[in-house]
């Protein structure tokens, strides 16, 4: 197979904890503005969490460590949360992938919402962000986010490891 879903995929304890430190207007770590997403016009905002072997974030031991520790991750390579705001029309990223060597990707949606994940450019399988869901596959494999109508934000962790 060359990707997995895993809903449910942490405790519900751990997942209200993540839910409520990235949705919380009180959430004390940095978004920043990033102005184009995959080589389109559409900005979104992003916090990074791990990258370059280290951790560049106060949440990455509450944010990230849990996701990884149940993904069985050898070794995180980049970590990050990436916030999406609505726009009338749902937008398409171009299709990509995130490291160009061999590692895993996964995509942890943080919440409900109607965008979704397209994967496999050939077949277009679209999966839906669903809170406390995860995608993995290959890094070879390419994916586009499609923005949501419905909900102020659209959050997800990104995460490329080995």
């Amino acid at each position: 197979m060359d990707y997995e879903i895993i809903e449910n995929f942490l405790e519900q304890e751990q997942f209200l904890h993540i839910q409520a430190q990235l949705m919380s207007p009180e959430f004390d770590l940095p978004w920043y503005y990033r102005e184009n997403m995959t080589n389109t016009d559409n900005f979104y905002f992003r916090h990074i969490l791990y990258g370059d072997h280290v951790s560049f974030s106060k949440g990455f031991d509450t944010i990230a460590r849990p996701i990884l520790k149940k993904l069985n991750c050898i070794a995180p390579i980049t970590v990050k949360a990436n916030l999406v705001l609505a726009k009338e029309k749902p937008f398409q990223s171009e299709f990509h992938i995130d490291k160009n060597f061999e590692c895993k990707t996964a995509i942890y949606y943080v919440n409900t919402n109607n965008g979704y994940t397209l994967i496999d450019k050939k077949k277009k399988i679209k999966v839906p962000c669903e809170a406390n869901k995860i995608l993995i596959f290959n890094s070879n494999i390419e994916h586009a986010m499609v923005s949501q109508t419905d909900t102020a934000r659209r959050i997800v962790i990104n995460l490329n490891y080995l």
